[in-house]
């Protein structure tokens, strides 16, 4: 008999084990409840990452993957890794055992949503979902939790169960930290209810009102791409909130009817998908009750060339009331040479011309459109174009506007108007108007609105890259964006290509970080690349903006926008030399201006 009772006990331990695997792995293959139905219908924002193992397979097939992984890019990449490695290697060395750990537990998902604001705090609520080792993801928890307690030794923890879940929380100086697994879950909130509630939903037999059941979400997620990689989902009505407050404190308020659109404004939802080489985005806008919008008329489009680079076109029509006079506009637009006449003044103008306000609105629309096109040396030009819907009511309109101010010359059958104009008193410009049929033109010289009336062989519409670019997206109804992502990089790369191998003799320590020698060729990388396009729609009761491409238009925006942020931050606290200088920048290392009295020359030479 009592050689029975090790036997007995080995076998009741590796009964409990199995019980324990099987359970858990139940739990793991149970139907999976997404972020929308683990929180209430009133969250403020939600960002959600559905599947990581999908998006990582995807991931290889997409064309930055495969740029990425060109050897020239590698070969570059090495000393700026090797300068990163031995700056971090320190810090960055306890991370490595938190990365293996997350390989094991195989981190499959995850959420984080703000459920509301009170008193200008967020209650936050956060989830990670487990497809691998339970061991391994309780062992990142509890480095976690150790590294809190060491930072906060007169924090205090708290262990309670709630319903078959056991919540752990760690408070100090008013602030609450709350976790609980759950099966494959993992759940953290700064609310002890909030992450109780979050754990109800996701036991919860029968259900519980959650985001997933709210009309603004249903609505919105229907518009966008199934099967996304990412999901991000906002009720902005806090925000308006706040936009509102702040406008009022400021002493401009925005105008009523501007903040009643506002105000219809519901849910923002957006989701990105990798598809194959492209990337694929979309946002909608859900804004019931708001005034459609001006459909797109593709007039602009005749002004573009098969060689167009850039081009958008929106659909807008002139309102029926002009907004007010901004004195603060006005007066920053005359502190860089800018004179634009009071609304006041050219009302005025247009009734002592007997040109009632309805002529105007009837003369022009509902097309706008920018591009770029190639003037006769080669150069790009810009354009900002207008439809003209009745081009005598247009000329009647810009005489009368323009007064004495503009001078007139025509080029050919266009008229053009251009006044000389000089930004901050230093970089002269003459920007030129010209009426053509169809399109009132706005250029920044007389050269530039000729290029753009100048008959062409063809246009963007001929162009097999608009083409393709073209099927990828929604017919465009209110909005059309294109760029042509692979000629502009063949363009611009080998010149800025150039300008970086000089950046070496200004700034020799540059080649401690990046060896500027080994830049990738332009066909290495201009070969991955597929332009961008954006199409806008107006679906139900919102508006639908959808874009693809190697970088999708608003990858693009997010990231020239970063870049624009880095390069700048060096050069307001001096850090490139400038020979030439930029007004108002300080010029970093710029040697000084020589003087006079030329200095004696040295016999020793300088270092």
């Amino acid at each position: 008999m009592n050689k029975a009772v090790p036997s007995l006990v080995a076998l009741g331990v590796v009964a409990g084990i199995a019980t324990g695997v099987v359970l858990w792995n139940k739990e793991k293959s149970a139907p999976d409840r997404g972020a929308a139905n683990l929180v209430p219908p009133e969250t403020v924002l939600l960002l959600e990452l559905p599947d990581l193992h999908t998006s990582a397979t995807r991931w290889k097939e997409t064309a930055l993957a495969k740029l990425w992984a060109e050897p020239e890019v590698q070969a570059f990449l090495e000393r700026p890794r090797a300068a990163l490695s031995a700056t971090v290697s320190a810090a960055t060395a306890p991370l490595a055992e938190h990365a293996t750990r997350l390989r094991e537990a195989g981190v499959q998902g995850g959420f984080v949503a703000v459920t509301s604001v009170e008193e200008n705090q967020p209650r936050l609520v956060a989830g990670a979902r487990f497809a691998g080792s339970r061991a391994a993801a309780e062992a990142l928890i509890a480095s976690a939790r150790e590294r809190a307690q060491k930072a906060n030794p007169a924090g205090k923890t708290t262990l309670e169960p709630h319903g078959r879940f056991e919540v752990e929380s760690f408070s100090h100086d008013g602030v609450t930290v709350a976790g609980a697994f759950a099966g494959p879950w993992y759940f953290v909130a700064n609310d002890v209810p909030l992450l109780k509630a979050t754990l109800d939903r996701l036991s919860a037999e029968t259900a519980v009102a959650s985001l997933a059941d709210a009309e603004p979400y249903k609505k919105s997620l229907a518009k966008l791409p199934t099967a996304p990689d990412l999901v991000f989902y906002a009720q902005p009505a806090f925000f308006i909130e706040r936009l509102v407050a702040m406008a009022a404190i400021s002493g401009q308020p925005l105008d009523p009817q501007a903040e009643a659109e506002l105000r219809k404004l519901k849910a923002v939802a957006g989701a990105m998908k990798m598809e194959g080489a492209q990337m694929r985005d979309a946002y909608y806008f859900l804004q019931p009750g708001v005034e459609k919008p001006a459909m797109l008329s593709g007039s602009t489009l005749e002004l573009t060339s098969t060689s167009t680079l850039f081009y958008l076109a929106s659909g807008w029509n002139l309102p029926e009331k002009l907004p007010a006079h901004d004195p603060n506009t006005a007066a920053a637009l005359e502190n860089i040479g800018i004179s634009i006449p009071s609304l006041a003044d050219l009302e005025r103008r247009l009734t002592e011309a007997g040109i009632p306000m309805e002529s105007v609105r009837n003369a022009f629309g509902p097309e706008f459109g920018m591009l770029n096109t190639t003037g006769a040396a080669g150069e790009m030009q810009w354009l900002a174009a207008l439809q003209v819907r009745d081009a005598e009511a247009a000329r009647k309109t810009l005489e009368t506007v323009l007064g004495g101010d503009w001078a007139r010359q025509d080029q050919g059958a266009t008229p053009v108007w251009s006044k000389p104009i000089s930004l901050a008193g230093r970089l002269p410009l003459q920007p030129a108007l010209g009426l053509t049929e169809g399109h009132l033109i706005l250029g920044l010289s007389a050269d530039a609105i000729r290029a753009g009336v100048e008959k062409k062989e063809g246009t963007l519409a001929d162009s097999p890259a608009w083409k393709q670019a073209l099927q990828t997206v929604p017919k465009a109804e209110t909005t059309l964006a294109y760029l042509d992502t692979k000629a502009v990089f063949e363009q611009t790369y080998g010149v800025w290509r150039g300008q970086a191998m000089m950046l070496v003799l200004f700034m020799p320590a540059v080649t401690q970080y990046v060896d500027l020698a080994k830049l990738p060729q332009t066909e290495t990388i201009a070969k991955h690349l597929q332009p961008s396009i954006l199409s806008g729609t107006y679906e139900g009761e919102g508006a639908l903006f959808e874009s693809t491409g190697t970088v999708t238009v608003y990858q693009g925006i997010i990231g020239l926008s970063g870049a624009a942020g880095a390069a700048i931050v060096p050069l307001t606290k001096g850090g490139f030399p400038l020979p030439g200088g930029l007004p108002g920048l300080p010029q970093g290392n710029r040697p000084a201006a020589p003087s006079a009295t030329p200095a004696p020359q040295s016999e020793a030479s300088p270092e």
